[in-house]
């Protein structure tokens, strides 16, 4: 029998090995305290447990159809194998270049999705001279015909798609009051109904494949919400909780759901940020490199994980004292030096006159 990652059964039975059968799993509990409660406690537990097996000395063996999800610990992981498909969109945007580059180091087959598009065929010819197959696509995602068709072109292509990474990004620095109902409504499609879309439209056959994984990239602004990003944050932090139920109503099928997290990257929307305000962000938070991020996206799909937060510095001390004490976080938060930043962003692309749209990107 394999080990198990993870299955948080202390103080009472604790599985020491588990092993596939057909549809369902044969599951070793080794029982410190008592074993005859441990049967009563799992088959009350989701009704998973169909019958004990046999009782060897302190081993209890039953058969589940959800062993690994016992719980709710331990889950399957997806190997990311070369041959499989990648759908991701915001391919050639900021930090969607270096996600591509990591993707086809992998082998695997990749539809870039990118719009309208600017430098989406370099990107694609680079790395298919590294080996990978891949196309790209330009479709507009705030367009539902256009969606279907984006998802109907890459199954023509590749066949059944494996993993979708929900990267494409609209974000405008201002004023709430100051954005136009457009900008609002471009936010909104592209951050989040797009997401919610594609995952939609592709998780029957993912479903009925019993294989398939999705990556929602978030931003630290969906935690905290800074100055002037109302409508970015509100669809940020809706990635997390989209994510988050995903992974409660389709546990067990074989088909799971990630979200990451990054804070200030040195790519994308913040790169722009800088590069047109001359502005930096603060240091006690730090920027990530984008190859770090990457990485942290083929961590979350390879390693099940429900949230990765890629920042230089630990930042979940703080979101939990934000959460414990609100009004205190939201002093601290104010401290930090973050919502400082896009004030004076916002200040300086006024005096300039700079466009402050940073389309298709990573957060």
């Amino acid at each position: 029998m394999s080990q198990p990652q993870s299955i948080s059964l202390l103080p009472v039975p604790t599985a020491i090995g588990i092993s596939p059968l057909n549809d369902s799993t044969i599951v070793c509990l080794k029982a410190p305290l008592w074993i005859s409660k441990s049967k009563a406690l799992l088959e009350g537990h989701r009704q998973i447990v169909e019958t004990a097996l046999e009782c060897r000395g302190d081993l209890l063996f039953f058969r589940c159809h959800e062993a690994p999800f016992v719980y709710g610990s331990a889950r399957r992981r997806m190997k990311l194998l070369a041959g499989q498909t990648v759908l991701l969109t915001g391919a050639s945007g900021g930090l969607g270049t270096f996600m591509t580059h990591d993707l086809a180091g992998r082998g695997l087959k990749l539809a870039l999705v990118a719009h309208p598009g600017v430098d989406l065929e370099a990107l694609r010819k680079a790395v298919e001279k590294r080996g990978c197959r891949a196309v790209s696509y330009t479709p507009d995602l705030q367009d539902p015909a256009q969606r279907r068709k984006l998802l109907q072109e890459v199954r023509e292509q590749f066949g059944p798609i494996d993993v979708l990474v929900n990267n494409a990004g609209v974000e405008f620095t201002s004023a709430y009051h100051e954005l136009t109902e457009d900008h609002i409504y471009e936010i909104l499609r592209v951050n989040l109904e797009a997401p919610l879309i594609l995952t939609r439209l592709l998780l029957p056959e993912m479903l009925e494949r019993k294989h398939g994984h999705i990556v929602n990239i978030s931003s630290l602004a969906g935690k905290s919400g800074p100055a002037f990003q109302e409508s970015y944050a509100a669809t940020k932090a809706a990635l997390v909780a989209f994510t988050s139920s995903l992974r409660a109503t389709y546990r067990g099928t074989g088909v799971s759901a990630s979200v990451v997290v990054p804070g200030f990257v040195e790519a994308g929307i913040y790169a722009h940020l800088k590069e047109q305000s001359g502005c930096s962000a603060p240091a006690v938070l730090g920027t990530s490199q984008p190859e770090t991020v990457a990485r942290a996206v083929m961590s979350a799909i390879e390693c099940d994980r429900f949230e990765v937060i890629a920042n230089p510095l630990p930042v979940r001390p703080l979101l939990a004292f934000n959460a414990l004490f609100p009004s205190l976080g939201e002093w601290l938060t104010d401290k930090l030096g973050t919502n400082d930043f896009f004030r004076r962003v916002v200040a300086r692309l006024e005096r300039g006159k700079l466009a402050t749209s940073g389309k298709l990107s990573a957060p």
